[in-house]
């Protein structure tokens, strides 16, 4: 599914015993990848429900399922934040950053559980077609756990305490950065200092070339170098703002080296779909 890459990173015996623990209460699975995709632990070992492998082996191959995954850790993964989904038969996912510090340093996912009481419609229609009788398939889609949207909160919650427990304790760690990890980490460290980074000077900092930063860049985020910066200086100022809800957003602005306020909320608007005021009033009430 995703490349192999030299070992980086630790997970030790008692977080495996956590997330049994966590699965068997739940009836879900829960897999642990690397950054750059590869499979560091699955819980339990079949963490597939039949449903899922129904829907794999008889109607779409892992491409879909695959691909959708790739899409969701690499948003998660820029996002520093959780996201849950449904994919295309209807089951739901969470993929859930584990970040050391400000660095995600793994992506857990959690599998097998649903909203409905039925299976997607297209995927319904598809076996439709080319299988026939649908009541097995949603006899196994019934054995997977139902959960309510407010049950799905809790959840990931809980599973947000477990990530942060396992990081404070060291269950799971780094023991050798990635170069994309060393470039996120250099421009978010100098970005206040020198908001306009450019690619050569990340480039000598990291011991590569111009070209092969920006072509790390992209393979993990899928956006330019210029347009990285960009975004590190907003999420830089979205740290400001929570940090101290005093600053004035002209403030933010300048110390970021924005030539006015004016320009910040246009380029802030631009990127994230609403203006900085709302940032403000959604996170600081």
């Amino acid at each position: 599914m995703f490349p192999i890459e030299p070992d980086d990173v630790i997970v030790r015996e008692e977080l495996t015993e956590i997330l049994d623990d966590f699965c068997a209460g739940f009836g879900v699975g829960v897999t642990l990848f690397s950054r750059d995709g590869r499979v560091l632990l699955t819980r339990p070992n079949n963490v597939l429900p039949a449903f899922c492998t129904r829907i794999r082996d008889n109607l779409y191959g892992t491409d879909p399922c695959n691909s959708q995954l790739r899409r969701m850790i690499h948003l998660a993964t820029e996002r520093h934040s959780h996201i849950l989904y449904t994919c295309h038969a209807g089951l739901r996912r969470c993929v859930f950053p584990i970040l050391s510090g400000k660095t995600v340093i793994a992506v857990a996912t959690i599998v097998g559980f649903r909203y409905s009481d039925e299976p997607s419609a297209s995927a319904l229609r598809d076996w439709k077609e080319k299988i026939g009788v649908v009541e097995p398939l949603v006899a196994d889609f019934h054995k997977i756990p139902q959960f309510s949207t407010d049950m799905e909160v809790r959840i990931t919650r809980l599973f947000g305490v477990i990530v942060d427990h396992a990081i404070a304790k060291k269950l799971i760690e780094s023991i050798h950065p990635s170069v994309f990890e060393e470039i996120v980490d250099y421009v978010r460290n100098y970005i206040h200092h020198n908001p306009f980074i450019t690619v050569d000077e990340v480039a000598s900092h990291v011991g590569k070339s111009a070209s092969s930063v920006t072509h790390i860049v992209k393979k993990e985020i899928g956006i330019p170098f210029k347009r990285f910066v960009i975004e590190q200086r907003l999420r830089a100022a979205e740290d400001m703002f929570v940090e101290d809800s005093t600053r004035s957003i002209g403030e933010v602005a300048d110390s970021l080296g924005f030539s006015d306020q004016f320009y910040f909320s246009r380029i802030y608007r631009k990127y994230r779909g609403y203006p900085p005021r709302d940032f403000i009033r959604r996170r600081l009430g």
